[in-house]
């Protein structure tokens, strides 16, 4: 079924579905967001006096939501958000069209989500802070990005600009705050790479920018990694990649092989709550330029 121009973030445009559900879910949020600004105030505290004012408080918001309300951690994060940022010249949110070549290129897509799945996920967040709503399955990723590494193609953009897309796209999903309480899957699919090549279009300096810019230093859980067809020849660089990652995040990574029924297991993983494209074992048609150009329409041109 064609999805149009339908929005990826389905969680926030649909709206809960009976008056009772709504009032329950206002107070529970009114609720979060009155703890979530004494939350916000102590973090700051905890960052160095000359930036203790400088991030804004959604993005505050979002790495007390990584780490449960602890502040501590929290702080960690946004001094490493801050630190990385700074080294590499990124603002601090990043504008669409600062990567409308990027973005257009297809490398990087967010899956929409199945009808009715948003609402539902958005609901449960907000009612999570509710004393008498038991806690839900927050296992389950509230948004999907894909990686197709066949598009890696310095011809259209540099690494660093594929790199400062996917970081785009994951400041855009995290502002939902099921997405921020459920975390994300992350779906790398190598189909038709050649290592050779890749090594060829990847140096050392965007590796290393790659790890700086997600470890200790964006708010963002990842609940899951799929690697769909990763050449045989890489398994050592896999193996030095997931060294880099905490034990826990390691036990998330699920390699699969087109074929070997890879594509059924992701399926069976991610199809119940995502759309997934035929190139990913579903049957969906994914218009990624409409996404694009809503993106682009949200913000005023720099022109």
């Amino acid at each position: 079924m064609a999805i149009g121009k339908r929005q990826v973030f389905q969680c926030a445009s649909e709206t809960l579905d009976d008056k009772a559900g709504t009032e329950h879910a206002t107070s529970a949020g009114d609720e979060r967001r009155c703890v979530q600004k004494s939350s916000i105030t102590e973090v700051r505290d905890l960052l160095r006096p000359e930036d203790n004012e400088v991030l804004p408080a959604a993005l505050l918001g979002k790495c007390l939501a990584q780490h449960k309300g602890n502040a501590v951690k929290a702080a960690a994060v946004a001094d490493g958000f801050l630190r990385f940022r700074r080294s590499v010249a990124w603002p601090f949110r990043i504008p669409a069209h600062d990567v409308e070549s990027a973005l257009r290129s297809g490398m990087h897509m967010l899956l929409p989500l199945q009808r009715g799945t948003g609402r539902r996920m958005h609901q449960a967040a907000v009612l999570q802070d509710s004393s008498d709503t038991a806690k839900s399955d927050l296992t389950v990723p509230a948004a999907c990005l894909t990686y197709n590494v066949a598009l890696l193609q310095q011809s259209q953009c540099s690494v660093e600009e594929f790199q400062k897309m996917g970081t785009f796209l994951m400041e855009r999903v995290t502002d939902q705050l099921a997405v921020q309480q459920r975390g994300v899957a992350l779906v790398v699919d190598c189909a038709g790479v050649e290592l050779g090549s890749l090594l060829r279009t990847i140096g050392l300096a965007d590796l290393r920018r790659g790890v700086l810019m997600w470890r200790g230093a964006f708010p963002c859980r990842l609940r899951r990694i799929w690697v769909l067809d990763a050449p045989g020849s890489a398994s050592a660089i896999c193996g030095a990649l997931t060294r880099l990652l905490t034990p826990r995040v390691r036990k998330r990574i699920r390699f699969g092989c087109r074929t070997t029924d890879g594509l059924s297991e992701l399926a069976d993983d991610l199809g119940d709550v995502f759309e997934l494209p035929e190139s990913l074992g579903g049957r969906a048609s994914l218009n990624w330029n409409a996404e694009v150009d809503r993106y682009l329409a949200l913000e005023p041109s720099a022109s």
